[in-house]
């Protein structure tokens, strides 16, 4: 935050509460029949439930397809294809329909390591020889759970086995990720995106300073110019580099090149603009914290743009922040705020998805 971050100052934050129904994965479909028009994410053979009022059936993955029916709260859908855009090809009276994967739960369980570590073996049982470590928390792909108790899970490209005296089966819509909490001031009052990052980079055991990141990353150093009535005419580009200064008077830098920042320390970080909500529950539900671009006050922005010197538009609407979601339930999203030095904020999911779209459906998982 700063001052063309937010006009909020330091006010007091207004508590929500957001939710998740976090979808399960699939078998990954480079190519599938029929659907070559269609980025394809995973081929789906798990059954969904309908997690709003009611949903909206469209004739396309998009709600700028027609309406051509909607589904009551609770009803049940055999998913054809998960979307690459998050949206799912379903069976719709006898004929192919798409809904939204924001507003669908699956039906399966979320298998967790509930120990320090946990021993990966050729085969289910002690006697075999093991192939590798699992650390605690992580969530496994199981196959099948086998008669003695054991799981046979995919592990690095093959199989493995685990004792299940050491998993956990919950709701998969349940995830919560216990991230350290970093203030960015008052080194950087404008620089709430790397102090989030350097939350999830201690997450994984990766300790470098806020300030360390700020001066590394990538920056636009086009100057700000200003309207007659105080407004900017021109400034720069976020896809660029941060615009502006984190240690004073700046905006944002976006998760493209904050991402390139990010492969520095620890690289794999997958850039999620552009996609629906549901792909953050995902990367949350597998233990990953998730940087997402949001708004100071927690509650929706107001719109605001300006052209770069080459004729852009920037799209930035304001009072901008970006914070680390730590969670995920059936009911809300949970996220470390940087700014108002809170760990877990509690906010609803209907609210905290509206407000992430309206920032541009900006995030950056780190992995």
């Amino acid at each position: 935050m700063a001052i063309l971050k937010s006009s909020y100052g330091t006010r007091a934050l207004l508590k929500g509460t957001a939710a998740a129904a976090i979808f399960a994965g699939g078998i990954i479909s480079p190519s599938i029949p029929g659907f070559s028009n269609e980025a394809v994410a995973e081929a789906s053979s798990y059954t969904y439930t309908v997690d709003a009022t009611s949903l909206n059936v469209r004739s396309g993955p998009g709600t700028n397809y027609d309406r051509i029916g909607s589904l009551p709260q609770g009803s049940s859908i055999q998913a054809i294809e998960r979307l690459a855009s998050g949206w799912y090809k379903i069976n719709y009276n006898g004929k192919t329909g798409y809904v939204s994967g924001q507003y669908v739960k699956t039906n399966e369980k979320l298998y967790r390591v509930d120990a320090t570590s946990l021993n990966v073996r050729k085969g289910p049982g002690l006697n075999y020889s093991s192939v590798g470590l699992l650390k605690n928390g992580t969530v496994l792909s199981v196959i099948h759970k086998e008669s003695n108790g054991w799981y046979k899970i995919s592990y690095n490209g093959s199989t493995g086995y685990v004792s299940g005296d050491y998993v956990t089966a919950g709701d998969s819509r349940q995830a919560r990720i216990n991230v350290p909490l970093i203030a960015q001031r008052p080194e950087l009052p404008s620089g709430c995106e790397v102090t989030s990052l350097a939350m999830a980079l201690k997450f994984y055991g990766v300790n470098v300073s806020k300030t360390t990141l700020a001066k590394g990353m990538p920056y636009d150093s086009t100057k700000l110019v200003r309207n007659a009535d105080g407004s900017i005419k021109t400034w720069g580009d976020p896809d660029v580099g941060f615009v502006g200064t984190p240690f004073g008077n700046g905006h944002t830098i976006n998760p493209g090149p904050l991402k390139k920042l990010l492969d520095q320390y620890r690289p794999g970080g997958v850039n999620l603009t552009g996609k629906d909500f549901s792909e953050i529950e995902k990367a949350v539900s597998e233990g990953n914290p998730v940087l997402a671009w949001f708004t100071i006050s927690h509650e929706m922005p107001n719109n605001r743009s300006w052209k770069t010197p080459a004729g852009k538009t920037i799209s930035a609407p304001t009072p901008l922040h970006c914070i680390v979601v730590t969670g995920v339930d059936a009911d809300y999203v949970y996220f470390n705020d940087s700014e108002a030095v809170q760990k877990d904020v509690k906010m609803p999911k209907e609210k905290f998805i509206k407000i992430y779209e309206a920032m541009g459906k900006r995030a950056l998982a780190v992995k």
